[in-house]
């Protein structure tokens, strides 16, 4: 017996109801069952005079360090933890698992004697939404070890209740315990919480206790704690503390009061998505929010290629799939059931996952990205804690009408899309496509791929013209089937949308930032190439963030050698022609007519090397001297990701 280990003038000072001089209360969880284990604990005088939470060890100078009872965050909705009993009370369904056997027995240590009729207030704080006690009353209840008269044998124990709350605590943060005015509590005990009053009972042995004890804290002998947090961002936390300890007479009684709170109930998200690589270290994993590089690649502009594809010959994330090259970002995308990192517990409360859950995903580009695809591959199960990234030849794509289903190819026969600055919807897939059901990790490949039509070696193709000089960012979302469920819509406050690629592109980026709707202003192009070259604009007008803008638009060609002059009218009138027109807007005003003849701002692209392309601009003033109006040549093309362009004139 634990007895054994608490010296004898200690046991004969508790006889007399001698206080240790402690400072403070603590609260002890114990996850084992009601045995034999659990009424030694329980009937054990803890001699600390501050809360001690080592590994377990002697139950008389430690407190067990239990973890609190750990739930998946998109539970916290709306549910009943019941402290005390296995499987916290929640009912197991096909949607909220429970592990069957965990549970939490909680009891209150004061560190002093505790004197008849003395009042404890006990307070529950959270930074959910609604956090209450949920009992009609509330006890401490005492098992203690009668000793004989030498103070060191114990004789037999008895069970009783020692304080009760007053009144009734149902929807309560802070209620108040009375303890009997007949009783008093000697410094060390273990008191059990519970919602079930106990007529005083005697047992001779730890057995005969434990027997009882067993079908006591099964028959309900409970802690109810309500949570309900409807904020889909928050991770809520449930923490318990005494905040005041007085006698009947309106004394402070030091050691009755918890220095600081101890964490009850804690939630974690069960699914996060894009995650880095994952070591095996203690938490040591990031997301890609944090430090997120884009996936890189260049669009070639050059002969034969003419912005049908990727210029490999610059660093780049590339992967040839089946004769079409592809920009790949890959990410992990976690479900926390089971399988865990180093350090971590598992969830004691998590969701499965049903067959008509949803991710959504919602990737936006920068600009038009005309014939490149975007789409997502899955690389391969994965359900160890070091996820490979490395590429499996019998990957495939999602797609978002039906399950994603393995070829021996690996081609995409799923869902893509060509994306602009407006996308018509979000992708829907199937939740479990993302995410392995039984926990662990699995990694995730989203795409900007070539057009799959392309023929190897390159035949170009102008319906084949891949957007450039753009970035996509994305962001993800769940929407789970049971309403009762906390979902992580796309539009919640916590979402973070992350830079997923970046596209630049070769040849010679040349930029006008003031062009007027006149044949009295040109552009002059020399292109000193051996090849003719092509020639690409971008335009936007002067209305700030509502500014039309209108991408990739053909202008014309520059034989090998040779100038070409481009009237600012013509370019203009070319660019109505390709869709540029206020009316055409989303959230189009009545005033944005005057920017078709007003100033514009026009981004060139020519299909030659930047060092073989040179540009001017003029503006005719009648009767005056012409006035040369700035070009800004694009330094860096092919810049890193994490660096802006640089343009100079």
């Amino acid at each position: 017996m634990k007895k054994t280990l608490v010296s004898a003038a200690i046991l004969a000072g508790l006889a007399s109801a001698n206080a240790y001089a402690g400072t403070e209360a603590c609260f002890e969880y114990s996850s084992s069952a009601a045995d034999v284990s659990l009424a030694d604990r329980w009937s054990t005088i803890y001699t600390g005079a501050t809360c001690n939470y080592t590994v377990a060890g002697d139950e008389s100078t430690q407190l067990f360090p239990s973890q609190p009872v750990l739930i998946a965050q998109e539970i916290t909705k709306d549910n009943t933890v019941t402290l005390n009993v296995p499987g916290f009370g929640i009912p197991g369904s096909s949607v909220v698992q429970v592990n069957p056997t965990a549970l939490r027995h909680v009891f209150f240590v004061p560190t002093t004697n505790i004197p008849g009729g003395s009042r404890f207030e006990v307070e529950l704080t959270s930074n959910a939404n609604g956090v209450s006690f949920e009992d009609n009353q509330l006890y401490f209840v005492l098992l203690k070890a009668n000793l004989a008269t030498d103070g060191t044998t114990v004789t037999s124990y008895s069970l009783t209740n020692v304080a009760s709350t007053d009144g009734a605590v149902n929807g309560e943060t802070q209620l108040t315990f009375v303890v009997d005015a007949t009783t008093s509590i000697s410094a060390g005990s273990r008191l059990l919480v519970t919602n079930r009053s106990i007529n005083p009972q005697s047992f001779t042995t730890l057995q005969e206790a434990a027997d009882f004890l067993n079908t006591f804290t099964k028959a309900s002998g409970g802690l109810n704690i309500a949570l309900q947090d409807n904020d889909n961002c928050n991770v809520p936390v449930v923490s318990i503390a005494v905040t005041s300890a007085e006698t009947d007479a309106g004394r402070d009684i030091e050691g009755g009061v918890t220095s600081t709170p101890r964490m009850l109930i804690e939630s974690v998200e069960q699914f996060t998505g894009l995650h880095n690589t994952m070591s095996t270290g203690v938490n040591a994993y990031s997301l890609v929010g944090e430090n997120g590089v884009p996936a890189r690649g260049t669009v070639d502009s050059l002969d034969p290629s003419r912005l049908t594809e990727f210029d490999l010959n610059v660093a780049g994330d590339y992967v040839r799939m089946h004769g079409v090259d592809e920009v790949h970002y890959n990410k992990i995308f976690r479900n926390r059931r089971d399988v865990l990192l180093p350090g971590e517990q598992d969830l004691d409360v998590f969701v499965n996952i049903q067959a008509t859950d949803r991710l959504l995903l919602d990737p936006v580009a920068s600009k038009d990205i005309k014939a490149a695809r975007f789409l997502v591959r899955d690389r391969a199960l994965q359900g160890s804690v070091t996820a490979d990234l490395n590429w499996e030849d019998t990957a495939y794509c999602f797609t978002t009408t039906s399950r994603a289903t393995p070829t021996s190819t690996g081609t995409c026969i799923a869902t893509w899309s060509h994306l602009d600055l407006a996308p018509t919807s979000v992708f829907s897939y199937y939740l479990d496509d993302f995410f392995i059901n039984a926990g662990g990790l699995k990694t995730h490949t989203f795409s900007v791929a070539e057009d799959e039509n392309g023929t190897d070696p390159v035949t170009y193709d102008a319906d084949r013209i891949m957007g450039y000089s753009y970035d996509i960012a994305m962001d993800w979302g769940i929407e789970f089937t049971d309403a009762g469920l906390k979902d992580k819509s796309l539009a919640r406050t916590c979402s973070v949308t992350v830079p997923s690629h970046n596209i630049t592109v070769n040849g010679t980026q040349l930029k006008v930032p003031y062009v007027f709707d006149t044949n009295a202003q040109w552009v002059r192009i020399a292109n000193e190439h051996a090849e003719t070259a092509e020639v690409y604009f971008d335009i936007f007008g002067e209305e700030g963030s509502n500014a039309v803008q209108t991408e990739n638009v053909f202008l014309g060609t520059i034989p090998a050698n040779s100038a070409k002059v481009f009237l600012a009218s013509d370019v203009i009138e070319i660019a109505r022609a390709d869709g540029y027109d206020h009316t055409q807007a989303p959230g189009a005003t009545t005033n944005r007519g005057s920017q078709v003849n007003g100033r514009h701002t026009v981004t060139f692209l020519v299909t030659a090397p930047s060092d073989k392309v040179h540009g001017v601009s003029v503006q005719k003033i009648p009767g005056g001297v012409d006035r040369v109006i700035p070009v800004l040549r694009n330094h860096d093309e092919t810049k890193p990701a994490d660096r802006a362009a640089i343009w100079q004139q």
